[in-house]
């Protein structure tokens, strides 16, 4: 597999060598040695993601590829390349394949999110949330990576009010996407008071072996727009907090 090169005569013949093995009794194969992940880092190093998915569709293959970290990376491949919807769809083949309803693997579910997140439309965030639902009355805990990304998915979907509910599921809340989250949605919904006491806590909040709890640029921008259109007074707590924020450099440009 190493001497593989991106010809279309050395994929071809890997292909072929893969449905040869796949057929072979159990008893003929080499040990218990597994190639799916050495072919997908393959694809991946040759980047050739069309000829990764195919492969991974293939019936002549049929489990094959049946191990978190081969999907997991056909998945970074497809999403490199802006294959989002197709990145559903390999979600979905996992799904069925695994229906004792365990978790196929956290990481992917991590790219799936991040993928509904750049396509960014009414299905992929109407699938993501589904998919987190079900996984939820499952018993399984996302990430914390996974909920930002359908959290923030929520926001870019106008939907303020299920982001909230989302992040909800986060439960450290020291991370600065958690809290520039939480604020954008209040900020949005002209929940303003609610935005206070995370101020407060980011400004009380010391420790000599952590950084400043701060907050990005746009999100204070954000904020600051939405309380000049409701025309909340210059004398209101929530000024003076965003005027000590910046005054002990709590905003980053970075």
């Amino acid at each position: 597999l190493h001497l593989s090169q991106k010809k279309p005569e050395d994929l071809e013949l890997l292909v072929k060598m893969m449905e040869k093995f796949n057929k072979q009794n159990q008893e003929l194969r080499f040990g218990t040695f597994i190639f799916g992940p050495v072919v997908m880092r393959t694809f991946y190093y040759l980047d050739e993601p069309q000829v990764a998915l195919s492969t991974f569709k293939n019936p002549e293959l049929e489990r094959f590829f049946d191990q978190p970290i081969s999907c997991q990376l056909l998945m970074c491949l497809l999403y490199k390349h802006q294959m989002y919807s197709d990145i559903r769809d390999v979600y979905d083949t996992i799904r069925k394949k695994h229906v004792d309803g365990k978790i196929f693997g956290s990481n992917c579910l991590i790219v799936v999110a991040a993928a509904c997140y750049k396509e960014n439309t009414p299905e992929s965030f109407d699938y993501i949330v589904t998919l987190w639902k079900e996984l939820n009355a499952k018993g399984y805990t996302a990430t914390r990576k996974a909920i930002t990304f359908i959290a923030a998915l929520a926001l870019n979907q106008n939907r303020d009010g299920a982001a909230l509910e989302i992040l909800t599921a986060i439960k450290e809340s020291r991370y600065i996407a958690t809290r520039c989250l939480r604020v954008l949605a209040f900020a949005k919904l002209n929940k303003f008071m609610e935005i206070i006491p995370i101020f407060r806590s980011s400004l009380d909040y010391s420790s000599p072996h952590s950084q400043k709890e701060s907050y990005f640029h746009d999100v204070i921008e954000v904020l600051e727009n939405k309380l000049e259109q409701a025309q909340v007074s210059k004398d209101d707590e929530l000024f003076k907090l965003l005027s000590d924020l910046k005054q002990n450099e709590h905003i980053t440009y970075t």
